[in-house]
């Protein structure tokens, strides 16, 4: 396995934006490389803000692409059924994958 990532925050104004992003190459050398897991990118975006002394929200955008990509939900093959399960624990079941995460806090 290899990863290159980055991350960043600034601020403007008074609200918080902080992202990260990370490229993840798997090893091409698996015993049986049409059920591994593939290599993929992985990124967040956000923003957050105080909401008065004791409150923050934090809203999140998160987006992975499975680079390149090859469907194993209809393989026809004996590996079919742990191909599925690579692709469940990996969550790679779709080329492109996208999210939003909030979060409501109280400050202690």
């Amino acid at each position: 396995m290899q990863m290159l990532g980055m991350d960043f925050a600034t601020t403007l104004n008074q609200w918080g934006i902080p992202g990260e992003g990370a490229y993840v190459r798997l090893s091409d050398l698996w015993i049986i490389p049409q059920s591994a897991p593939q290599s993929y990118f992985y990124s967040v975006l956000g923003v957050e803000h105080d909401l008065g002394a004791s409150m923050n929200v934090n809203v999140q955008w998160l987006h992975q692409n499975v680079l390149p990509f090859t469907n194993r939900n209809n393989m026809a093959s004996p590996l079919e059924p742990l191909a599925k399960e690579n692709s469940l624990i990996f969550n790679q079941f779709d080329r492109q994958q996208d999210g939003i995460a909030v979060r409501l806090s109280e400050k202690g």
